[in-house]
């Protein structure tokens, strides 16, 4: 058996085509590549103090979320869930290649402890 290889070139999320060979014969095939999901870069304050186990938010205060891969930074689109509770994005301001999204945190988590 002839060991085959395989390789698909980087790039955005969409169609790719993935090659195979065998050093003899190539095949290529067209594959759906996904977007890389939202991810939170820091969380702070308003103050733009990090929150942290020394410095908890707390219901009520408002959150600066620093959320990279966002692709459609709409704030009806985007949803934000903290500790299993659903919060509506006050606003979405590009930073760079990130964004930042704002919003309050619900009165149902006074009871949990969140860092």
């Amino acid at each position: 058996m002839t060991p085959s290889r395989s390789f698909v070139e980087a790039g955005p999320a969409g169609p790719a085509v993935l090659k195979f060979s065998n050093g003899v014969d190539t095949v290529a095939i067209v594959i759906p590549i996904d977007a890389v999901p939202p991810n939170v870069q820091s969380v702070s304050g308003v103050d733009n103090i990090t929150i942290d186990s020394s410095r908890p938010a707390h219901p009520g205060d408002v959150l600066n979320v620093l959320v990279t891969g966002l692709t459609a930074p709409d704030s009806k689109r985007v949803h934000v869930n903290i500790a299993g509770v659903d919060h509506a994005a006050l606003g979405i301001v590009p930073l760079g290649g990130a964004h930042r999204v704002q919003v309050v945190l619900s009165p149902e988590l006074a009871q949990a402890r969140l860092h």
